[in-house]
């Protein structure tokens, strides 16, 4: 019999999880596990496409996660527009820096997609400003 957590982590990993993810990823990928590492990019409003500076922090991410067992990469957006458009921005974005990683040699099969959605959920987000700060990939790098 299935306890509950095993139940509501399953449930929650079919949501979350895009691309080449794995079920058990959401173990290794959980945002309570501490990274080695983590590298965030920064994104326009409603746009996908990395910008110079986001190429420069990718390119460090991706010489240290050649070498790492696990690389979570995980999408989000501000609160802006409707949840269902921000999820789907969050993977677009997750999957853009994915790519990236893998064409700068970090293994795809080290590499886990995941959105989080809007980072920080309305109130916070308007209660302190920073819509900016939400729109973002982290590549967390995972022991």
């Amino acid at each position: 019999m299935l306890s509950m957590k095993k139940i509501m982590t399953l449930a929650v990993s079919a949501l979350l999880f895009a691309g080449t993810a794995q079920a058990n990823d959401f173990h290794r990928c959980e945002t309570g596990a501490s990274p080695q590492a983590e590298y965030v990019l920064h994104f326009d409003t409603g746009k996908s496409d990395i910008k110079p500076e986001g190429k420069i922090e990718l390119k460090k991410a991706a010489d240290r996660a050649k070498y790492m067992l696990d690389v979570c990469v995980v999408g989000q957006a501000d609160n802006q527009g409707n949840q269902e458009y921000n999820k789907k921005l969050a993977l677009k974005r997750a999957k853009v820096v994915a790519a990236e990683l893998a064409k700068l040699g970090v293994p795809k099969s080290t590499l886990v997609t995941l959105v989080q959605g809007e980072a920080f959920g309305d109130k916070l987000t308007k209660m302190i400003g920073k819509q900016k700060q939400s729109r973002r990939v982290s590549i967390r790098l995972m022991r």
